[in-house]
């Protein structure tokens, strides 16, 4: 279920990437404009979750590894 969650972020942190791109080249890049500010929301969070979801077993292997390298102390 991680593993889905986390390209489920990662589909919706490209698709907003490409939003943002694609609107900073038109007229409606304004500060005002909603859309950039929730796409500008959605493009963070999605990233953050994703990078976390993904870094998750890396994070255990790392946990495991100094464990066993201590626990000869």
């Amino acid at each position: 279920m991680r593993r889905q969650f986390s390209w489920l972020c990662v589909v919706v942190f490209s698709f907003t990437f490409a939003a943002l791109l694609g609107l900073s080249a038109t007229r409606y890049w304004t500060p005002d404009n909603p859309w950039i500010a929730l796409l500008d929301r959605g493009w963070r969070i999605s990233g953050a979750v994703g990078l976390t979801l993904a870094a998750i077993p890396y994070l255990l292997q790392l946990g495991r590894w100094l464990r066993r390298l201590f626990a000869g102390v």
